[in-house]
């Protein structure tokens, strides 16, 4: 190739395969009303840490609320969508996910204060009258088989339902429900109705949140790798740090 000719071409080749060729179109992310997270009226720290993140990685980026069954559907089925705030790997498997979570919940079981029983594993829940939300992933294999097993667990549908586990547990239509801590914790305050309910002690489990990126979408490495090197800087310089129980 003639010099003069290689010399010009260079930097359009170099431009062309950087990360930043271009104008970025907004990265449209799905998410789920999951309050203190993300609650209806946009807010939540799951968005602020989200856009904290984009802002410092100079992407511009969309979020979109759906149900959680919706959501995970859009996001393997529809190219509209190019990934989702919250969720684990387990719940999203179409997906590259950040190198660190921005959440962290453990699991636990509620109660009545006035029931005498403990949860000790998987069996002591036998004969008990249990609620949980649908599609969720509980962080215990034997736990997740046991439910899915059981006809008589209830199973409500949407990820904004844990008021109406609250209300059922605080009405006697069941004995126990299962939830994250932290989301449960937020709703009974809330409602003045944490002193009512037991928590189990017991771990059962923890589970991450992730930002995540479907792999239909084309631009996925690099948006993955601009939002880990600002999540990275923005906890280096103590500036956001990962959301933990609250």
């Amino acid at each position: 190739m003639n010099k003069l000719v290689f010399c010009l071409l260079f930097p359009l080749i170099a431009l062309a395969n950087s990360d930043t060729a271009g104008p970025l179109t907004p990265v449209k992310l799905l998410t789920v009303d999951y309050c203190p997270l993300v609650c209806q009226d946009g807010t939540g720290l799951a968005i602020d840490i989200t856009k904290k993140i984009a802002k410092e990685a100079k992407v511009p980026i969309e979020i979109h609320k759906a149900s959680m069954t919706r959501a995970f559907g859009l996001l393997k089925t529809s190219s509209d969508f190019h990934g989702m705030i919250l969720g684990g790997k387990d719940h999203v498997p179409n997906s590259i996910f950040m190198n660190r979570p921005i959440f962290t919940q453990r699991v636990k079981i509620f109660s009545r204060k006035s029931l005498n029983w403990e949860y000790r594993g998987v069996k002591s829940l036998e004969n008990k009258r249990i609620a949980i939300i649908k599609n969720f992933s509980y962080a215990n294999r034997e736990l997740n088989e046991f439910l899915k097993s059981d006809p008589n667990v209830v199973k409500l549908f949407h990820s904004d339902s844990l008021p109406k586990l609250i209300k059922m547990l605080d009405l006697n239509r069941i004995d126990i429900f299962i939830a994250g801590e932290t989301m449960a914790r937020y709703h009974l305050k809330k409602r003045n109705m944490l002193h009512k309910f037991k928590v189990s002690q017991l771990f059962i489990g923890s589970y991450d949140n992730y930002i995540s990126f479907s792999k239909n979408y084309p631009k996925r490495e690099m948006i993955k790798k601009k939002f880990d090197r600002a999540f990275e800087k923005l906890i280096k310089t103590k500036k956001i740090g990962p959301i933990q129980d609250l």
